[in-house]
């Protein structure tokens, strides 16, 4: 005998000869974890109609061991951008104070950082990393703005990523509120950190009468850096 199919409303029809059947299912249901097939005798006889339910009840019920694939593990693109710039931001010593600067794009060696970080310190260092420290320069600071910028020999790290001051759109806006930001520095004691946010609010701050102009960039405390 052929197979039988059920339709859509779960039953079959079939035709056969008087006599005994095997009714087996070809492929196991698995449903929670379980396992159903079904292998039942029939006999049908001469001018009768014969009803065969399939249920749990008359089922060969088997366990199934599921193995659930662990999804593919997605990188944040925070990661990805922390992987990019996180040599671009150093960690600037002066005596027992320290802070983050970041390298500027626009003449190699210069560091931009906070000015109270280097106030009332001659002996300046940055961090490249763990274990390579190298002497700096003061160039010029700006108290009112808490800026300062500093210069270390091009050849300290030629291949440190400088980053971009963002400028302006069209509409003459930098960040508006909403805006995911990513901050990369060293706060306190620890190594170097990443977090991530939004922008709350965007609050104007009065112009500093002293603004440091670096070949044609402006650098003022409400500068936004936008990896590039």
């Amino acid at each position: 005998m052929g197979s039988l199919r059920t339709g859509l409303d779960g039953k079959a029809k079939q035709t056969v000869a008087p006599g005994s059947y095997r009714l087996r299912s070809a492929t196991p249901v698995r449903l929670l974890g379980k396992s159903y097939r079904w292998d039942v005798m029939i006999t049908v006889g001469r001018g009768k109609v014969l009803e065969v339910e399939l249920t749990n009840v008359n089922a060969i019920v088997d366990s199934v061991s599921e193995i659930t694939q662990a999804s593919a593990r997605q990188v944040a693109p925070e990661i990805t951008i922390y992987d990019r710039v996180k040599r671009g931001v150093v960690r600037v010593e002066a005596g027992l104070r320290h802070g983050s600067g970041f390298f500027i794009d626009t003449l190699g060696g210069l560091i931009v950082t906070n000015e109270h970080v280097i106030t009332g310190e001659r002996a300046l260092s940055v961090a490249l990393d763990t274990n390579k420290r190298v002497p700096a320069q003061l160039v010029v600071r700006d108290h009112d703005a808490d800026l300062a910028l500093l210069r270390l020999s091009p050849s300290a790290c030629p291949d440190c990523p400088r980053l971009h001051i963002a400028r302006p759109d069209s509409s003459g806006v930098i960040v508006v509120p909403g805006e995911r930001v990513v901050a990369v520095g060293f706060p306190l004691h620890q190594q170097s950190t990443v977090t991530s946010g939004i922008v709350s609010s965007v609050r104007e701050r009065p112009s500093s009468p002293m603004r440091t102009s670096i070949m044609g960039t402006r650098v003022d405390r409400s500068s936004t850096l936008r990896a590039q």
